[in-house]
Order: structure tokens, then sequence, then C-alpha cells
């Protein structure tokens, strides 16, 4: 196997999520399937269903190979679950492994058992839908399985509505047509299937009704002409640092921040209201702010306008520590070890990334750094390394 990421966990004792990119946090799926790894170049696994989304065959020497794990929380009844012979014989000569879906069963296989693992290596951890411009997963689950049903066309797991995108007047390439997703407010028919292509190179999503059908437009990252300049639109857009969320107000208020901070030049998603200025004793040394609204006075102002002096302690206070690379908070179960490694290394930043995220941001750590360990998991037993952006370069892009 040729892939980059495959190569370099070949040897790894972790069974590897190939929708995340990360070790399964599922202890049953992490021992069943990590006992497997020394079996096969690739410790990266995937369900039936995905493969079949992606258009994926298994070998056909491997399609009675699959690994059938029970994912319930409590045990099922033996006498009312279907052996393994009778769910393996569902298996069709020229068809993918049909997705078994009594209760919480799936259907495991490892990326090597398929056709072609060199054309799935370049989507380990990119099946996943993202806003493209707050770095958010998609969370309306219609758009998200719509995406995905074409996600594979693409490099990229990031999507931006044709809204978004004419209002902050981002190039696309030519002859590009955007994805059209439609879908009904009504519950989806049981009996539809997930997603149909449409000849327009949009889909549909049944419902049962045809009524009231809402349509949005979406471009991939690929789309753009310019995709740094989306990167890093994503970077700027803001935070409630204080209250470790995303939003401020809508979406087209922060999107009005970012274009500010574009405008301005500001490298920082921090914005503050005068309340929270004055009361950690900051010191506003640009008046530049934007305001809530034409008849509401409520200003914010950027990190880049005030006086830079923030202290570690004060940076502490904000109890919240982000992923740079998903621009989410991070687990509570992180937060701990993360407030301990920012005092005990003087850090002044609370964005942290991982070693496989590094190249995706274009960062590099700077030499003779050490990781910070974070864990999570039923009795903490599951490990990640961490980097502070401070312990990376180029700093000024991401000097928040």
């Amino acid at each position: 196997m040729s892939g980059n990421g495959v190569t370099a966990l070949a040897q790894s004792k972790q069974a590897m999520s190939f929708i995340s990119n990360l070790p399964f946090k599922n202890p049953i799926l992490q021992k069943r399937l990590g006992a497997l790894n020394s079996k096969f170049p690739s410790p990266y696994w995937v369900t039936v269903k995905t493969l079949k989304r992606m258009e994926a065959k298994i070998l056909p020497s491997k399609k009675r190979s699959g690994v059938l794990i029970d994912m319930g929380d409590f045990p099922y009844n033996v006498k009312r679950m279907p052996s393994r012979y009778t769910l393996m014989k569902r298996i069709k000569n020229k068809d993918l492994v049909k997705e078994i879906s009594r209760g919480d069963l799936r259907l495991w296989f490892n990326i090597s058992q398929t056709d072609d693992p060199s054309r799935l290596e370049k989507y380990i951890g990119k099946s996943i839908a993202f806003d493209g411009i707050d770095g958010q997963k998609i969370t309306d689950s219609r758009i998200q399985r719509a995406l995905l049903s074409v996600a594979f066309h693409f490099t990229s797991p990031y999507w931006v509505t044709k809204e978004d995108a004419s209002f902050l007047k981002l190039s696309t390439k030519e002859n590009i047509r955007p994805i059209a997703v439609s879908y009904a407010e009504e519950p989806e028919s049981p009996g539809s299937t997930f997603a149909q292509k449409m000849q327009t190179g949009g889909i549909y999503l049944p419902t049962l009704s045809k009524e009231n059908i809402t349509t949005k437009m979406f471009y991939n990252l690929d789309h753009f002409v310019d995709q740094s300049a989306v990167q890093q639109l994503r970077k700027l857009y803001p935070y409630r640092i204080f209250m470790g969320k995303k939003e401020f107000y809508t979406r087209r208020f922060s999107m009005g921040l970012v274009l500010m901070a574009l405008r301005q030049n500001y490298t920082s998603p921090l914005w503050f209201t005068p309340g929270k200025i004055e009361k950690h004793k900051w010191r506003i040394v640009k008046d530049e702010y934007h305001r809530l609204s034409e008849k509401k006075d409520v200003r914010f102002y950027n990190r880049c306008v005030l006086s830079n002096n923030f202290t570690t302690e004060e940076v502490a206070r904000f109890h919240t520590h982000f992923s740079l690379f998903h621009r989410v908070k991070l687990p509570d179960s992180f937060q701990s070890a993360l407030h301990k490694s920012v005092r005990e290394k003087n850090f002044s930043s609370n964005y942290w990334v991982s070693q496989s995220e590094l190249q995706e941001l274009g960062l590099t750590l700077l030499p003779n750094q050490q990781s910070t360990t974070v864990r999570s998991g039923q009795g903490q037993t599951t490990a990640y390394q961490l980097y502070n952006i401070e312990q990376t370069k180029p700093l000024k892009t991401y000097k928040y």
C-alpha cells in the first residue's frame, strides 16, 4: 500500500477508524479489531455501509472474512440473533456484503481487503462533511448523508453553501455547478433509500411528501479558485471564548465579524464586549469595533485591537481549550491536563493540534518539542498527544 497515512501506521497495535482517523474509543471495537491488526498491512477499519457509499468493493476472496461485532450496550438474546452462517449467506457474488441492520450489529473490513486500498487511503478521516466556514461538523443528518453520497469524488471534507460563498465573494473555478441538496421538512419515509443522485448533479432525499421542499446549494472546497482563502476564513470564524461556543447570535453576524477581520487584517477569531474587556482590565489600543446591529449598540472588539498583555493566568481563566484543526472545544476530559501544561510551559495560547494535523494546517514543530498527553475513554486508557500552537512554526498566522 502506498499511502503515507497507512504506511506510517502499518505497525500500529491500535485499530484505527477510517472515518475519524483516530483509534477506536469503543473498547469492544478496539479489543476485537486491534487483535487482528498484525494480520493486515493497514490498521484502518471500515463498515460495509461506508464502503457501499464509496462505491468500493470487497475482494471476492475476502467477502466471508468480515468481522461481525455487536455494538449494543446490552447483550442480545442469542435465540433472537441470526447466526453468523445465516448472516454471511446474505452475501451476493456481484454485490457488496449487505450492511447488517439487526440491532447494533456491524460488519467490519480492513481497507486492505478492498479492491482499491490506495483510493481509500486518500479519504481516511475525510468521510464526514464539515462546514467550510466555521469548521463544524454539519449536524443536519439529511444534508450530511446527501453530501457524503458524493463526497468521495472530492479531496476535501469541507463544504460551503452558495449563499455563504456569494456573501463572502469567493470565486469558483470555471464551469463549476454547485451540488443541490433537496429535502422536505417532514420525516423521511422508512422505506426510502437514503439518497438518490439526480441527473443535474444534485441530490434528492426521498421523504413522505414532496411539498415544502427546501433546496440548498453547496460547493466543495475543491470548487474554489483559492482554497487557502477559504481556509483563512475558517481560522477567523469567531469564538465566544468564555462560553466555549462558536456562534455569535446569528450566522450572518458571525460572517460580518469575519469580513471585518479580513478588511482590518486581524489574525484572531476572538472577539470581546466592552464588559469583558473592562472586567479583565485589558486596554483598547485601536477603537475599531463591530456593532451587533444598527438598532443595538453592542460593540465587539477583536483581540488584535487590545493591549498585548494577556498573562498565562488570564488565559487559564478562559477554562476552555480548543482544537485548531476542527475549530471546536476539546473534550472535558482533556481540559485539566491542558490547563496544567499551559501553566508549566508558560503558553499564552489555548489552541492545540495533534501530530497528524500539523501538515494539514501547514505547520511544523519547533525543535525539541514535547507533546502534552491527554486521556479519554473508560479508565482513561486511550492516550492522545497534543501540541500547543506555540510549539509550532510559523506562528504569525495563528497568533491569537
